[in-house]
């Protein structure tokens, strides 16, 4: 099997797997190259992540979460880490915009097995009208250069949102057209707060056919 052939092929599973598992956790494009000091990196990805929360009460199921997005993102290269922040915009699940501000760090170690590896997090914030959910994002993953495109890792999710819903509301009714007792649905506003505690595995391509690209 040729070099060529077998790039291709790489290239066909990392982008069916892509469009098979790809959550809003490590769906995000960043560079796993080493940055030297004062480099910069920028990005830009869309995102279709799946799922969500599936059981619901009083209707309510919405984790302020931005499952469908597009973000961009400039990283840049210090003393042996690099940084920098990131945006976009999405949709939640309930079909509404909103906003995604975010910030990546990450500290490079190992570097002097010959291997080195990328330890850090992303702070993430969602907003919409729902109100705001706080994401943060810890990893370790392995790092690429020419001839090594090949990278994995494992990831952290602990998500926080304090939202608001619409839900159902029950009361009685009183007066003419009304018996005793009678039940009526009304919506009502239900202040609530969203939790989730998660971890996955990371792994993709990257092929840097030129040095600064």
């Amino acid at each position: 099997m040729n070099r060529n052939m077998r790039h291709s092929q790489i290239i066909l599973l990392c982008s069916f797997l892509l469009v098979l598992v790809g959550c809003h956790n490590n769906a995000h494009l960043r560079t796993q190259k080493v940055l030297k000091p004062g480099e910069k990196a920028y990005s830009g990805s869309g995102v279709l992540a799946m799922g969500g929360a599936e059981d619901h009460y009083n209707n309510i199921n919405n984790t302020g979460v931005m499952g469908l997005r597009g973000e961009v993102s400039m990283l840049k290269g210090g003393n042996n880490l690099e940084a920098g922040p990131y945006f976009g915009v999405g949709i939640i699940m309930d079909e509404s915009p909103g906003l995604i501000l975010g910030y990546d760090y990450r500290k490079y170690t190992g570097q002097s097995s010959g291997s080195p590896k990328k330890l850090g997090a992303q702070f993430e914030v969602n907003i919409s009208e729902a109100g705001a959910a706080f994401h943060l994002r810890p990893s370790i993953t392995s790092t690429t250069k020419r001839g090594r495109p090949l990278y994995g890792g494992v990831h952290g999710l602990l998500a926080i949102g304090s939202l608001t819903e619409h839900g159902y509301g029950y009361g009685y009714g009183y007066g003419y057209g009304y018996g005793y007792g009678y039940d009526y649905d009304g919506d009502i506003e239900i202040d609530y707060r969203f939790n989730s505690l998660g971890a996955g595995l990371t792994a993709g391509a990257e092929f840097l056919t030129f040095d600064n690209n």
